[in-house]
């Protein structure tokens, strides 16, 4: 396989929904407020299938991503994170 390559898990996510996990896992105390009107879907579909991998939700990935920020506070020390445990 050669080029650029979009791994997608082919589930479309909105920005809105995106954002929800991030506040999720965070445990920020913020309010995201959805934006009513036109809804355009820009969701990556896998329609190559080279690639023999199974791509994870996007809860357990940003799940996934906040426990590594946390783990390597070292290397994000502008993310006010905080101590956060499953």
């Amino acid at each position: 396989i050669t080029g650029l390559y979009h791994l997608t898990n082919s589930q479309p996510i909105n920005k809105f929904e995106i954002l929800q996990l991030f506040k999720k896992y965070t445990k920020k105390n913020i309010e995201i407020l959805p934006l009513e009107g036109k809804s355009i879907d820009k969701s990556f579909i896998d329609t190559r299938k080279l690639i023999d991998y199974s791509i994870p939700s996007y809860d357990h990935m940003i799940s996934e991503m906040i426990k590594s920020i946390i783990k390597n506070k070292s290397f994000y020390p502008h993310y006010n994170i905080g101590n956060i445990s499953d």
